[in-house]
């Protein structure tokens, strides 16, 4: 048991990893999109 709680932690702190990772690429984009002008999609 105590080796799937160390799988499920691994697991969790990966995916927290990998969503502030695609939240810092969005708002990159983001400003990048909005330095580009509005009418650019």
């Amino acid at each position: 048991m105590r080796f799937v709680w160390s799988i499920v932690k691994f697991f969790l702190k990966n995916i927290s990893n990998i969503l502030t990772k695609l939240k810092k690429n969005q708002i990159v984009s983001g400003s990048a999109r909005h330095e580009a002008g509005p009418h650019v999609p």
